[in-house]
Parts: structure tokens; sequence; C-alpha cells
């Protein structure tokens, strides 16, 4: 059995307070920097951008092909509160589906940097280097408390 002094059971209480004191301003600092974090929506030039890094549009600049995203204004029953939409385009025409050199039909969520290929069985488009940008994007934004359930309201809307 040891015997503890008296100065230092006082360094151990200060020690502790000095512990806690610390852990409570970290949490206060990290609250104060969620807090200044607004959601904002992405950009249409953001949204573009995100379509770079589509795995389509990766393969296609591999390929030798310059892209263009271009604005595209379907007739309707599209949801353009929550969606840019794009025609993707490749000058390397005769690597594209139809050769001509139209990649596709996108639309991006403004809110998630979601990407959803309109002309497929499969809307949500994936990838390891779109996944990456699409999380810059979101921290860039302050969206990440949002996504779960944009999403899955996304999901039942495109239906």
């Amino acid at each position: 059995m040891s015997v503890t002094s008296g100065a230092e059971l006082r360094f151990a209480r200060l020690a502790r307070y000095v512990l806690i004191l610390s852990a409570t301003a970290a949490l206060c600092v990290t609250s104060t920097a969620h807090a200044s974090c607004r959601a904002s929506p992405l950009s249409k030039a953001e949204s573009a951008a995100v379509l770079k890094f589509i795995p389509v549009a990766t393969d296609a600049s591999r390929n030798g092909g310059s892209l263009s995203v271009v604005p595209w204004k379907p007739q309707g029953g599209f949801r353009t509160d929550t969606f840019y939409l794009f025609m993707l385009l490749s000058s390397a025409g005769d690597n594209t589906p139809l050769g001509n050199g139209v990649l596709g039909y996108y639309g991006v969520n403004k809110w998630t940097g979601d990407v959803l290929e309109l002309n497929s069985t499969s809307p949500f488009v994936v990838g390891g280097t779109l996944k990456r940008y699409q999380s810059k994007v979101i921290r860039n934004h302050c969206l990440a408390r949002y996504i779960p359930s944009r999403r899955l309201n996304d999901l039942q809307a495109s239906k």
C-alpha cells in the first residue's frame, strides 16, 4: 500500500481539471466551427465540373477526347428545382456509344453532388474518382448532414 502526499493529490486533481477543461474547449471550438458552416447548393459551374469525374468522362479523356458539358433543357418531367441538367460531349466522337460525340445526359443534384444518368435503368453514377471529388464538394458546401435524407427523396422522385 502506497501513501500519497497532499501535494501529489493536488497535482492529480489539477491535472484532471486541466484535462476536462481542454476537452470542453475543444468541444466548443468544434461546435462553433460547425455552426459557422452553412449549407449552400452547388452552382451550375460546380455541377458541370462534377461531371468531368464520372467514369465515362475520365475514360473519354484518357482516350484523347476533350470534354464539353452543355446545359440541357428537356421538355418537362425532370426536377430542375433539385438538379442541373447537362449533356456531356467528347471530341473523340468515334469512341462514343452512337459515334456522334454524345456521352450521355446527366443530372447533378444541387444539394448532394450526386450524378444521375438520365437515360439509364440504374441512374446513380458511381466511381472512385467521382466519389473523392464529391466528398470535397460536400465538405466545401457543408452538405454532409443533408446527404441521407436528400438521396432518399431523390430516389423516390426519380422513379
